[in-house]
């Protein structure tokens, strides 16, 4: 199977409660001379378990159903592309782009036309939203000052309800 005529970037940027996350899919005029001149439907997809995946859709939301971002491509014509969506969870996403025969089913192996990109993608908070310095500091000695109270609490307890001698 050929390389892709094409190379992937992934952009992630914090938005709101989540990351705006961008997919940008640009031509490789040396791969895509020797890519040849079958037309493939150009699929992002959202690896979500063993054998689970959606699909991006040209509105920017998953499908569960295969739904190519772009149709009827050609690789010695391929202009960029760029998709994106907001994610709303943290911690990482696996995508894969895949160049899959026209009219075929993606997640067969043997429709592809080219060696599927695979990208990791750090899903991250905002710094903003991250506690800052001096609000940690104040909540350690706060839950400190509790924990004295409650060492104190337990050392006088015993003495009080001791039996005199």
């Amino acid at each position: 199977m050929p390389p892709s005529p094409f190379d992937v970037s992934m952009d992630v940027s914090p938005d709101g409660a989540g990351n705006r996350v961008t997919v940008r899919i640009e031509a490789q005029p040396a791969r895509a001379k020797a890519a040849g001149p079958e037309a493939f439907d150009l699929y992002v997809v959202q690896l979500q378990g063993f054998q689970a995946a959606v699909f991006l859709t040209t509105s920017g939301v998953w499908s569960p159903k295969p739904v190519s971002v772009q149709p009827g491509l050609l690789a010695s014509s391929l202009a960029p592309i760029a998709a994106g969506w907001t994610e709303r969870r943290f911690g990482s996403m696996h995508v894969m782009v895949i160049g899959a025969r026209t009219a075929t089913d993606p997640l067969v192996r043997s429709n592809w036309v080219f060696r599927p990109i695979l990208r990791i993608v750090p899903l991250r908070a905002r710094q903003a939203d991250d506690a800052q310095p001096g609000e940690a500091r104040m909540i350690v000695g706060l839950l400190a000052g509790l924990s004295a109270i409650a060492v104190g609490i337990v050392l006088w307890l015993p003495r009080r309800w001791r039996p005199s001698v």
